[in-house]
C-alpha cells in the first residue's frame, strides 16, 4: 500500500522563485519493444523518459526483509511508463529540512518499489548501441528515490551530451533504504536475507543487461555511478561476492562518498539498531525466538513500521537519520571487511574507474559550533571512538590547529575546519586515493571539485564557511545549473564546469578515459591517469589543472592519508 505526504516549504524563498518547467508530452508517446513487452514512455525537453519499469517483485508483507525475486512483465503486456513510481519506504515530505530545495519532496512510498527509469535522447533506435550510465542515488541509506527531478534530473546529462557527440543512456535503480533494506539479525543471516538493499541494485543491474538493448544501450558497455552513499554502493558492487560476481558493468564512477570501509559494516550496528526498533514496535520475543521476531515485525502495517523507523532513525542522527542502518559484513554478498577486500584484491579489478571528492565534503558533518582545542578534540574523539589515544594525538599533530583559520565574518573558529579536513580526509579523500592506488596505473582517474554552484546562496545565509560542501557535484554532473533555482544564482563559470563536468563523466563511460573526446566546450582537458595514486585533477577553482598529491595541491595529503591508511588505525576505524 502506497502512502502519500504532506507539503513542504521551499528553498531560498526569499530570492529565489522555485518553479521546474516542462515541454509537453509529445502526442504520441514513445514505445520500446522488448519482445513481447512494450514500453510506453514520455518526451520531454529533447529526452525521452521511461518510468517506473518494474525490475523486483513487491518487498511488503512476507518478502518483508527478503531478499529480491525478479518480477516479469506478462506476454503482451504495454506498461505504462509515463510516470513516477513510489519511493522505497522512507520519511514523507522534505527528507533534509535544512537542505530544502536540493531535494524533491517524497509523495508517495511503498514495498512496492523496486522499479527503475530509462532515459535516452529523443528519437533514439534500438540499434543504437550506446553507452549506459546507471546511477545509485545516495542519501546516507536513509533516503533516496530515482524519481526526485529536483535531485537527479537526468535531461541534462543526456541531452547535452549527445549535442557533444557523447550519446548516452541514463538509468537509475530504486533501492530499499534504512530499516527494510539494511536491518540485521542472527535471524535475518540464517534466512541469507542481509543486505536485501545492495541486492535490489544487483537485481537492477541484472535488468538492465538484459533489456537495456531494447532501449538503445549497450549491455557491454555499462558504467554505474553513485554520490555519496551512491559512492559507497559502487563500491560494495566492485567487491560483490569477493570480487566473483557477474560482470554486470564495465566502468565505475564513485563521487564525494564515504568508504564502505568508513561506514562500520562490520560493527554490527545494524544489528544493534534492528534488536532496538523491534523492541520498541513490540516484536521481542521473550524467549529470544528470532524467527518469531520476524513474523511478527512483517505482519505489521507499512505505516506503523514505517513511522517507528525514521522517529528512531532521527533520534540516532539528527539530520536526517543518516547511517542508522547500513550494510553489513561478512555476509554472501560482503565476505569480508571492505578493508580486508581492498587489501587482498578480493574485488573488481578489471573495472576502469573515475573517483573523487569536494574541496570541502566535511563541513556539513561537524558541528559549526566547534571553537576550541578540546572542542575539536572531543568531536573527533566521538567521531572515531575505536582510535587510540597514541593514535588520537598523531591525529591532533598531523591537523595542527595554527594550519587552519577562523572565518570572522560568520563567526566560526578554525577549529572548526580542522575537523571538518580530518572528516573529510578520512571517509572521502584518502579512500578515494587508496582505491585508485591499488589498480594499474592507467585504469584510474581521480579528481578534487572545486566549485560550488551553491556560494551565492551559503553567502545570502552568512554559511560561506561551508565551501565547496557535500552534494555541490551533482548540478555539474547532471548539468542542470540552468534550472531553476541554480539558474537565478549560476555564474558563467558554473555553466562551464557543468558542460565540462558531464562532458568528461560521459566521456569517461564512453571510451575510459574524461578527456577522450575533449574540445574547449566538451570535456576537461589535461587530466593523467592516477599513476598510482601520485596524481589528480582539480577541478574548478584558482588551482584548476592536473597536480600532484602533496605538491601544488598541498594540504599535506601523503602524510595524512598514509596515516589513515595504516593497519592499526583501519582496524580501529574502518573495520
Amino acid at each position: 500500500m502506497a502512502i502519500a505526504a504532506r507539503p513542504a516549504s521551499w528553498w531560498w524563498k526569499v530570492t529565489l522563485c522555485w518553479c521546474l518547467t516542462r515541454l509537453p508530452v509529445a502526442s504520441t508517446s514513445p514505445t520500446v519493444k522488448d519482445g513481447t513487452v512494450s514500453y510506453l514512455g514520455t518526451v520531454s525537453d529533447g529526452t525521452e523518459a521511461f518510468l517506473n519499469i518494474r525490475f523486483g517483485q513487491d518487498t511488503g508483507g512476507e518478502r518483508r526483509f527478503r531478499n529480491p525475486l525478479p518480477y516479469s512483465y506478462p506476454a503482451g503486456t504495454t506498461v505504462n511508463a509515463t510516470a513516477a513510481g513510489a519511493a522505497c519506504p522512507q520519511v514523507l515530505g522534505n527528507p533534509v529540512p535544512s537542505f530544502t530545495g536540493i531535494y524533491g519532496n517524497v509523495t508517495e512510498i511503498s514495498e512496492d518499489c523496486l522499479s527503475l527509469r530509462v532515459s535516452r535522447l529523443l528519437g533514439t533506435k534500438p540499434s543504437a548501441k550506446l553507452p549506459v550510465m546507471v546511477y545509485l542515488f545516495g542519501g546516507g541509506y536513509a533516503f533516496g528515490s530515482v524519481y526526485d527531478d529536483t535531485a537527479y534530473d537526468p535531461s541534462g546529462l543526456v541531452r547535452e551530451n549527445a549535442a557533444k557527440g557523447l550519446p548516452v543512456i541514463y538509468a537509475a535503480i530504486n533501492y530499499r533504504n534504512g530499516f527494510l533494506g539494511f536491518a540485521a539479525s542472527d535471524a535475518l543471516r540464517n534466512e541469507d536475507n542481509l543486505n536485501s538493499g545492495l541486492l535490489d541494485q544487483y537485481l537492477g543491474l541484472e535488468w538492465i543487461r538484459d533489456h537495456i538493448e531494447a532501449f538503445g544501450g549497450s549491455k557491454d558497455d555499462v558504467t554505474i555511478f553513485g554520490e555519496d552513499v551512491g559512492w559507497t554502493n559502487v563500491q560494495l558492487q566492485l567487491m560483490a561476492y569477493g570480487g566473483k560476481a557477474k560482470p554486470l558493468f564495465h566502468r565505475a564512477i564513485l563521487q564525494s562518498g564515504p568508504t564502505p570501509s568508513g561506514t562500520g559494516l562490520t560493527a554490527g550496528l545494524s544489528d544493534t539498531h534492528t534488536a532496538q526498533l523491534t523492541g520498541i514496535l513490540n516484536c521481542t520475543s521473550p524467549t529470544g525466538d528470532g524467527h518469531a521476531e520476524l513474523t511478527c515485525l512483517r505482519s505489521l502495517p507499512l505505516s506503523v513500521i514505517n513511522t517507528a523507523a525514521v522517529e528512531f532513525g532521527l533520534a540516532f542522527e539528527s539530520l536526517a537519520g543518516l547511517g542508522t542502518f547500513r550494510p553489513t559484513a561478512p555476509s554472501p554478498f560482503i565476505p569480508d571487511a571492505p578493508s580486508q577486500l581492498l587489501s587482498t584484491g578480493r574485488f573488481r579489478q578489471d573495472v576502469e574507474i573515475l573517483i573523487g571528492w569536494n574541496e570541502n565534503d566535511g563541513t556539513v558533518f561537524v558541528p559549526s559550533t566547534i571553537n576550541s582545542t578540546a572542542y575539536f578534540s572531543a568531536v573527533v574523539a566521538a567521531l572515531f571512538p575505536g582510535l587510540s589515544q597514541s593514535n588520537l594525538q598523531t591525529l591532533g599533530d598531523l591537523y595542527p590547529e595554527d594550519a587552519f583559520s577562523d572565518y570572522p565574518s560568520e563567526g566560526i573558529d578554525r577549529n572548526f575546519f580542522r575537523a571538518a579536513q580530518v572528516v573529510r580526509d578520512a571517509n572521502f579523500a584518502c579512500p578515494s586515493l587508496r582505491l585508485a592506488a591499488t589498480l594499474p596505473p592507467s585504469s584510474a582517474y581521480v579528481y578534487a571539485l572545486n566549485e560550488s554552484v551553491f556560494t551565492l546562496g551559503h553567502a545570502f545565509y552568512n554559511r560561506s564557511f561551508v565551501g565547496i560542501d557535500h552534494f555541490s557535484d551533482m548540478p555539474y554532473v547532471l548539468d542542470y545549473v540552468a534550472k531553476a533555482p541554480y539558474s537565478s544564482v549560476a555564474s558563467q563559470a558554473d555553466y562551464d564546469m557543468a558542460a565540462h563536468m558531464s562532458g568528461s563523466w560521459a566521456a569517461f563511460a564512453t571510451h575510459g578515459h574524461p578527456t577522450a573526446h575533449y574540445n574547449a566546450n566538451k570535456t576537461f582537458s589535461d587530466w593523467p591517469s592516477t599513476g598510482g595514486g601520485a596524481w589528480l585533477r582539480v577541478l574548478g577553482g584558482p588551482r584548476d589543472g592536473a597536480s600532484s598529491i602533496g605538491s601544488t595541491y598541498g594540504e599535506e595529503l601523503p602524510a595524512r592519508c598514509a596515516f589513515w591508511g595504516q593497519s592499526d588505525v583501519l582496524a580501529q576505524t574502518y573495520a
